[in-house]
């Protein structure tokens, strides 16, 4: 629909940017804004670094816009910028599925007790030197050499922290935190193993965590979207042996004979497809009312884009 209407979108992605309402098109105004909100929430769950949870917490972020979205609503859902109420149904239909949630004391007690274990985790995170916030290195971090005795000192440094926290001796997950580290203090800060091999003396680092592990499984996932443009790898992993036992089957001559249908290769079976609905396909994809348009994109990126709406309307209060 709106993919449709260029000259709306540009209209009102211009005067959100100028901070002013529209001279024209007025009436679509609060439904442009409803929108538009609603994307900007969706696109909580596309924030972090990339490295994924627990470095990035997209759920977080996404149960806190909403909050914050449902919490505006409330403010300016009852003005009317054209002084006739009806033009506002999105906007209070939007205010009405977020009210619990905007109003939840429990989830916003939740949310504070997490953003406690972010900061912790972080502190952490930056001690052991691992994907740290800004590296250039991300998931992939630790290949390069490290002076262990920094980190060994720092990660001390966050135990006493923690350890002389106020609510410390209350906090049971602080005390398995606490527990772990000196579990596999000895561990984290192995000396170097020296061996001697046919071409001399070599040091040999062992690793602090099983991020080599991990990144080989992550090159795996990564090679399996791409092929298959799956988000989820599950399927495939469940099903690795069942399309095994499918590719096999290629090499009997009578599974061959109904795969093929009478062509002599399945370049020929494949040649059969009709281009005409491949094609009418993917037009019908490109014009999905699910996307959304780039206009709008780059407009819900901007830091103050919520603050802006609703500056909006309180001016024309």
């Amino acid at each position: 629909m709106l993919e449709q209407q260029p000259d709306l979108v540009e209209s009102f992605c211009h005067c959100v940017k100028a901070g002013s309402l529209p001279p024209d098109h007025l009436e679509s105004f609060p439904l442009l804004c409803a929108y538009s909100l609603i994307q900007w929430a969706l696109a909580a769950k596309a924030q972090g670094e990339g490295y994924g949870f627990p470095f990035d917490r997209p759920h977080v972020e996404f149960a806190k816009r909403l909050r914050v979205l449902g919490q505006r609503l409330e403010q300016i859902k009852g003005i009317h910028l054209r002084g006739h109420w009806q033009d506002n149904k999105p906007l209070f239909k939007l205010s009405c599925e977020l009210k619990d949630l905007s109003t939840d004391g429990r989830l916003e007690r939740m949310l504070a007790t997490i953003d406690k274990k972010i900061q912790v985790f972080d502190q952490l995170r930056s001690a052991m030197r691992i994907a740290e916030i800004g590296g250039a290195a991300g998931l992939n971090s630790g290949s390069d050499s490290t002076d262990l005795a920094s980190i060994q000192k720092a990660v001390e440094q966050f135990r006493q922290e923690i350890v002389a926290r106020s609510d410390y001796d209350s906090n049971p997950g602080w005390k398995a935190m606490i527990a772990q580290i000196d579990k596999y203090k000895d561990k984290l800060f192995a000396d170097p193993i020296k061996v001697q091999t046919p071409h001399g003396p070599l040091v040999i680092q062992p690793q602090r965590t099983n991020n080599l592990m991990e990144r080989l499984f992550r090159d795996f996932r990564r090679g399996t979207r791409r092929r298959t443009g799956q988000d989820s790898i599950s399927p495939m992993l469940q099903g690795m042996i069942a399309d095994t036992l499918l590719v096999r089957n290629l090499r009997h001559p009578a599974y061959m004979k109904i795969l093929l249908q009478g062509q002599a290769t399945i370049e020929d079976r494949f040649a059969q497809i009709d281009i005409e609905t491949v094609r009418k396909e993917l037009i019908a994809a490109q014009t999905s009312p699910d996307k959304v348009p780039s206009q709008i994109r780059k407009l819900i990126a901007i830091p103050t884009f919520l603050e802006t709406i609703a500056s909006l309307f309180q001016k024309a209060a």
